[in-house]
């Protein structure tokens, strides 16, 4: 055997043994994928997810709607003490207007003195929008607080016997588009918070 053909066979040999390894890398890869790919499925087989529908829950629970019927009934407050004073401070002004039309201030001093009044009773005004504003805007937190504590503390206490994996807030406008009807908890969850809320109630 020449030098030439000895050359030619070492390639030969060579290329050969690439190839097989290279088959055997691969094919070995291809199992290697396909493990993962199912064990990944199995994986999310055996995820349990759940869903509630967050608006719907707040609008039938009980203790959402005496907050809100609470909330409801001081902003009406806060309302009418607002129209009462501003109605007072209108009469105020009007009668001060008609009297300077009329010259019924002896002095121009008096009537400016007067005017001053006027604009502090509508400064303190201001200041009273303001404040009953703020409060209704305070309340208004404290509820929606309150009543995600309720419905977290409790959701929590529920999945100990549940035992979802996840349970994914629903909401009009939110990041959850779609979700099969079996999976949504929403009135197991309200059944048994307004249960709750009625035994508190008897207390």
């Amino acid at each position: 055997m020449n030098k030439k053909n000895l050359v030619i066979e070492i390639i030969l040999a060579a290329v050969l043994i690439w190839v097989i390894v290279g088959n055997y890398s691969t094919d070995e890869n291809v199992e290697q994928d396909k493990e993962e790919i199912k064990a990944q499925d199995n994986q999310q087989a055996s995820l349990r997810v759940a869903y509630i529908n967050t608006d719907s829950l707040l609008m039938n629970y009980k203790l959402a709607k005496e907050l809100n019927k609470q909330f409801t009934s001081q902003q009406k407050q806060s309302q009418r003490e607002l129209e009462q004073r501003m109605q007072k401070f209108q009469k105020n002004y009007q009668a001060f207007q008609e009297k300077v039309q009329r010259g019924g201030f002896l002095t121009q001093s008096s009537a400016e003195a007067q005017q001053q009044e006027l604009l502090a009773e509508q400064q303190e005004l201001e200041k009273l929008n303001q404040q009953l504003s703020n409060n209704l805007m305070a309340r208004e937190q404290s509820i929606n607080q309150e009543l995600y504590d309720s419905v977290s503390n409790f959701v929590k206490h529920y999945n100990k016997d549940k035992k979802y994996d996840l349970i994914l807030n629903n909401t009009l406008g939110g990041s959850l588009i779609y979700g099969k009807q079996k999976y949504n908890i929403t009135n197991e969850i309200l059944q048994e918070l307004n249960a709750r809320y009625d035994r508190r109630l008897q207390q």
